[in-house]
C-alpha cells in the first residue's frame, strides 16, 4: 500500500499530460493501482437518479462506459448528501438493495463527490474492493485532490461542448441564409464559408477553405475589395461596414460570372482582425430590371399601337340594327354583368367586346382575349387557370393562367361554344364564386373578372342537344347582344367599304376614286355570307388590283352565282318521301334528280334562288321544323345552322309555318 504522498505522485505522473477522455481513463487506472482497489470509476450526473461513467477500470482493464441507476447504492449517498462515503468492509450489509455489490462480491467502498466551481455536485470518484480495506480512509486526500481536478476537467468539457453546440447552431443559421457569407484574414485567405457560398461556386468546404478569395474575383474587383479593407482598417474610418452595391465581379466558372452586391465588415480579435464578407448574386435582379425596362418599352409601344388600331376599328354604322347594338353597349358597359355576344362569323363581335371594355369602369385594367376554338383541348385548362411546375409532362415551370392575368379587368372568351364539356364546369365555378385552382395545385385562388363571351353558334340549341351546359349558358347570357349580319345593315355597307378603301389606299400609297353608283349597288346586292370580314377582303383585293385610280370591284367581288352557291351542298328533296338525292350546284348550272324538266339544264339566278328556297322549305318540313342538331335541316343540307338561319331570313321563310 502506497502512502498518500506516493499515491498522489503516481497518479499525477500518470495524468499530467492528458485532457478530456484520456485524462479520465488515466485517472481511473492510476487510482486503482495506487490505492489497491479492483474497481474504480468516475461519473457525471445524467439526471436526478442516473449516473454515467466517464471512465471504468475493472481488474486491470478498461471497460465500456455505462449509465446506471444510483438509487439504493452508496453512490447515491455521495451525490445527494455531498459527503465522502467509506466502508472498510461489509458494504453489502449497508446497501442490501444494491444487487450489483453482491454480483461483484464487493467488501469495501470509497466514494468522493466532484464539486464544481459553483459549489454543486457534478459527479463523483468511486473505488470498490473485493477484500476489506483499512478502517481509516487511506487515500482520502488523494481522492479529494483528484476529484477537484476531475471536476474542473469535466466543467471544461461542458464548456467545450456548449461552445461546439453554439458553433454548430451558428453555422446552421448561417447555412440557411440566402446570402453568401465568408470570413477572411487580411490577406483574403478564406477562413470559413456558409452553405450558400458552396452552392454558388459549386465547391466543397474542404476545397474552398484552402483558397485565397482573390482567385474568385477579377482584377478590378480585387482592387476594390482591398480598398474597402484598407479603409476599414485605417484610423480615418468610423464605419463598421462598407457596402459595395453591384460592384464585385466574381468568377464562378471559366465562362460564367456573378455580379455581387456585397457588404464588408470587420471583427477585432486578439490574434488579429477577421473580415466578414457577405454578398448576394444579383445577376437575376439585373436581368429582371433589364427585362422590366424592355417590357415597359414594349408596353408603351403596344399601348400606342393599340390606340392606333382602335382608331381604325371603331364600330361604323347608323342603321337601325346597329343603333340598337350601340345602345345596348352603352346600357351594360358600366356594369359587371356577363355579356354574351351572338352573331354570324365575321360580323364584328370582337369589336363589340372591345367597345364594352373600353366603355367600362375596368378600362384601365387588363383586357385578356382568348380564342377558345383555337386552343388544344388537352391544354385549355392550363391556358385558363395556369399550372404548377411538374403538373404534367412538359410543365417545366409555373405558368399564370388567363383568368389570373385578367384579375380586376375583363376576359373575352371568343367562340365560347367550343369549350369542352369537362371545362365548362370549372368555368361555371369562376362565374359563380370567382375562384379556381391551377393545374397541379390545391391552393384556391380568388379573382375578380368581368366575362364577355362571343359565339356564332346557337347555344340554346346546343343546350337542347346536350352539347353545352344549361346552367353555364344562363350564367353567360345575363345580357345578350345580337350583332346583325352585314346584309341586314343597309347603307352601313357603303360606309364600312369606304373606310376599308381609305385604309388600304393609305397603307399601299394609292389614290383611288370613290365608289361609283354601280359599284355601290353591287356591294348592296351581294349577300355577304362572310359579313364584314368578307367585305374587308373584297375591298383589299379591289384596291390591290385597281387601275388608273379606279377600284377593280368586278375582279374582287364574287359573281352572283358563285356567291349564292359557293358553300352550299344542295340537296334535292323528294315530295312525300324520306329519301334525299344530293347534287352540288355549279357556277352556271345544276342538275337535280327528280326535279321537273323545266328546272334542269342551264339556270339563271332567279331559278337558282327559287330552287334553293324550295330545298330549304322541304328540308325543314322533312325534319319536322328542327333547324340544327343531328337530325336538323342544317345537317341535311350540309350547312352551318347560322348559315341556314341567315338564308331563311333572306327568303323570309318562317319554319313554324313551313
Amino acid at each position: 500500500m502506497l502512502s498518500e504522498e506516493e499515491a498522489i505522485k503516481v497518479i499525477l505522473q500518470g495524468t499530467v499530460s492528458d485532457t478530456g477522455q484520456a485524462f479520465f481513463d488515466a485517472l481511473a487506472k492510476t487510482m486503482s493501482t495506487a490505492l489497491g482497489y479492483s474497481h474504480t470509476w468516475i461519473t457525471e450526473i445524467v439526471d436526478a437518479h442516473k449516473l454515467h461513467t466517464l471512465a471504468l477500470f475493472v481488474e486491470g482493464m478498461h471497460q465500456e462506459n455505462v449509465t446506471y441507476d444510483m438509487r439504493g447504492t452508496p453512490c447515491e449517498t455521495v451525490i445527494v448528501d455531498k459527503v465522502v462515503e467509506h466502508h472498510a468492509d461489509d458494504v453489502q450489509v449497508c446497501y442490501p438493495h444494491d444487487k450489483q455489490l453482491s454480483k461483484l462480491n464487493a467488501r469495501s467502498y470509497f466514494g468522493v463527490p466532484m464539486i464544481g466551481s459553483q459549489g454543486d455536485v457534478v459527479g463523483h470518484l468511486a473505488l470498490l474492493g473485493n477484500k476489506p480495506s483499512s478502517n481509516e480512509p487511506n487515500g482520502l486526500a488523494v481522492l479529494k485532490t483528484f476529484a477537484s481536478r476531475a471536476g474542473a476537467e469535466l466543467e471544461r468539457i461542458y464548456i467545450e461542448r456548449q461552445l461546439k453546440e453554439q458553433q454548430e447552431e451558428t453555422q446552421t443559421i448561417l447555412d440557411t441564409a440566402m446570402d453568401c457569407i465568408i470570413t477572411l484574414d487580411t490577406e483574403l485567405n478564406i477562413l470559413t464559408v456558409n452553405q450558400s457560398v458552396l452552392n454558388q461556386f459549386e465547391e466543397s468546404q474542404a476545397s474552398i477553405e484552402k483558397q485565397n478569395f482573390a482567385s474568385f474575383m477579377d482584377e478590378a474587383s480585387t482592387k476594390q475589395l482591398n480598398n474597402a479593407l484598407e479603409l476599414l482598417l485605417s484610423n480615418k474610418n468610423d464605419e463598421h461596414r462598407i457596402w459595395l452595391p453591384d460592384s464585385l465581379k466574381l468568377i464562378k466558372q471559366a465562362d460564367k460570372h456573378i455580379i455581387a452586391d456585397a457588404t464588408v465588415s470587420l471583427i477585432e480579435k486578439e490574434r488579429g482582425p477577421v473580415i466578414v464578407l457577405s454578398f448576394r448574386n444579383v445577376n437575376d435582379r439585373i436581368e429582371g430590371l433589364k427585362r422590366i425596362e424592355s417590357l415597359d418599352q414594349e408596353r408603351q409601344y403596344l399601348k400606342a399601337e393599340l390606340k392606333r388600331i382602335s382608331e381604325n376599328n371603331q364600330i361604323i354604322g347608323s342603321s337601325p340594327a346597329m343603333l340598337t347594338v350601340l345602345e345596348e353597349i352603352e346600357q351594360v358597359a358600366q356594369t359587371d354583368a356577363s355579356v354574351l355576344i351572338c352573331g354570324e362569323t365575321g360580323t364584328g363581335k370582337e369589336l363589340v367586346a372591345n367597345a364594352l371594355h373600353q366603355s367600362s369602369k375596368r378600362k384601365n385594367k387588363a383586357y385578356i382575349k382568348v380564342n377558345c376554338g383555337a386552343l388544344q383541348a388537352n391544354l385549355i385548362e392550363s391556358e385558363f387557370f395556369g399550372h404548377e411546375k411538374g403538373a404534367f409532362s412538359g410543365a417545366v415551370g409555373r405558368r399564370i393562367g388567363r383568368f389570373q392575368l385578367a384579375d380586376g379587368g375583363t376576359i373575352f372568351l371568343d367562340e365560347v361554344g367550343d369549350i369542352p364539356a369537362d371545362l365548362q364546369v370549372k368555368l361555371l365555378r369562376v362565374l359563380q364564386e370567382g375562384e379556381f385552382e391551377s393545374v397541379g395545385s390545391s391552393t384556391t385562388q380568388k379573382v375578380n373578372v368581368r366575362i364577355i363571351a362571343a359565339t356564332h353558334k346557337d347555344l340554346l340549341q346546343a343546350v337542347q342537344d346536350g352539347e353545352f351546359r344549361e346552367d353555364l349558358y344562363y350564367r353567360l347570357n345575363v345580357f345578350p347582344i345580337m350583332v346583325p349580319a352585314l346584309r341586314e345593315r343597309g347603307d352601313d355597307i357603303t360606309a364600312i367599304a369606304q373606310t376599308f378603301k381609305d385604309h388600304f389606299c393609305q397603307q399601299i400609297g394609292r389614290s383611288i376614286d370613290n365608289f361609283s353608283i354601280q359599284q355601290i349597288q353591287q356591294l348592296k346586292d351581294h349577300s355577304w355570307p362572310g359579313n364584314i370580314r368578307e367585305l374587308r377582303n373584297v375591298i383589299e383585293r379591289a384596291v390591290i388590283t385597281s387601275k388608273y385610280g379606279t377600284l377593280n370591284l368586278a375582279r374582287a367581288l364574287p359573281s352572283s352565282s358563285i356567291e349564292k352557291n359557293e358553300d352550299i351542298n344542295a340537296r334535292s328533296l323528294l315530295p312525300n318521301t324520306s329519301s334525299v338525292a344530293v347534287q352540288p350546284l355549279t357556277p352556271k348550272a345544276a342538275t337535280f334528280k327528280n326535279i321537273p324538266s323545266e328546272n334542269t339544264g342551264i339556270l339563271n339566278e332567279t331559278q337558282l334562288k327559287e330552287m334553293e328556297k324550295n330545298n330549304i322549305i322541304r328540308a325543314i318540313g322533312l325534319c319536322n321544323g328542327k333547324i340544327s342538331g343531328e337530325n336538323g335541316a342544317a345537317k341535311l343540307l350540309g350547312l352551318k345552322p347560322s348559315t341556314l338561319s341567315s338564308r331563311m331570313k333572306t327568303y323570309a321563310i318562317d319554319y313554324d309555318n313551313s
